[in-house]
């Protein structure tokens, strides 16, 4: 039961095993000279200075606020809504300026995080008792908008963002939620492009696509929240 102690490799049998080593290391430090691979690093863009965000509702399609609370604007709200009753009724939109980047930097992965809260109301129009599950989709924008003036019916091609001509026609990520969680989407490929074409980069949109109950209504915590441990994140390794 006493473990035997094990055979010394022979000087000869060092010495390979050390050229081996030798001569591997070697040919790391060349396919680093030759840029076949470089090192990584890892950045996360969150924040006010680097992030901007907007709630767009079918309620108020033409508004930039909330007709009860005029001096707040919907890009300044703290939480957003993200709702579905029969149809998808809001979009929210965030962008990320990447101009910090090194300008040789290669994206590895580019992850959105999202915070999603359940919205539970006994009260008001569309109350909720319970959480429902709801897919929340996110497709690139295409189309210019400027934060203080983009509104469910303006400046797109349809109301709410036309799919396929004020965004691509294939979305980049979809996930199916059911409770307060950690949305996570790749858009490592829009990142790429958006650091290659910079005056392409109008970020993503936000919505509900699809309920399977018919219903479904939640909170997303946006740039403005002052909980910073709760605000959208972008997470890139290069």
């Amino acid at each position: 039961g006493i473990p035997q102690p094990k055979p010394r490799a022979s000087r000869p049998v060092q010495m390979v095993a050390l050229a081996v080593t030798l001569i591997a290391a070697a040919f790391a430090v060349l396919r680093l000279s030759s840029g076949l691979f470089t090192p990584r690093a890892s950045v996360t863009f969150s924040g006010a200075g680097v992030a901007q965000d907007t709630w767009l509702t079918r309620e108020y399609p033409d508004a930039l606020f909330d007709p009860a609370f005029p001096k707040i604007p919907f890009k300044d709200y703290s939480q957003s809504h993200l709702q579905y009753y029969g149809a998808s009724l809001d979009r929210f939109l965030i962008r990320f300026d990447l101009g910090a980047m090194p300008t040789e930097a290669q994206i590895q992965t580019a992850i959105l995080q999202i915070h999603l809260e359940t919205w539970i109301s006994d009260t008001g129009q569309n109350s909720l008792l319970r959480a429902y599950p709801a897919r929340v989709t996110v497709y690139r924008i295409r189309r210019a908008w400027q934060v203080d003036s983009v509104t469910f019916n303006a400046p797109w091609s349809l109301p709410g963002l036309g799919i396929g001509t004020d965004t691509d026609a294939q979305p980049l990520a979809s996930v199916l939620v059911s409770d307060t969680v950690w949305l996570e989407f790749d858009i490592t490929f829009a990142a790429r492009d958006w650091l290659a074409h910079p005056d392409e980069n109008w970020g993503v949109v936000l919505m509900i696509t699809d309920a399977p109950e018919g219903v479904a209504h939640y909170w997303v915590d946006t740039t403005e929240n002052p909980d910073s441990e709760r605000r959208p994140r972008l997470m890139l390794n290069y």
